[in-house]
């Protein structure tokens, strides 16, 4: 998945649920000024998943799809 894609259904998201935006940029507010490590390490978190799953879905992609499987018809 591409990051523009990402950012394009975030964005679509954020403009069809507005009460929902409001709510999530209260709460990083929230943790910005309150607990800036807390946010930092969501944030790191939050990029760390999306590594994986991208390497994950990489990983995938990769399988041998030429071969035939042995023993299925």
């Amino acid at each position: 998945m591409d990051y523009n894609e990402i950012l394009q259904k975030v964005m679509n998201y954020y403009q069809t649920n507005t009460v929902a935006a409001i709510l999530i940029a209260a709460i990083v507010l929230f943790l910005l000024f309150k607990k800036p490590k807390l946010l930092l390490l969501l944030i790191f978190l939050g990029i760390a998943a999306l590594g994986i799953l991208f390497i994950i879905s990489k990983l995938e992609s990769t399988g041998l799809e030429h071969k035939k499987i042995p023993f299925i018809e």
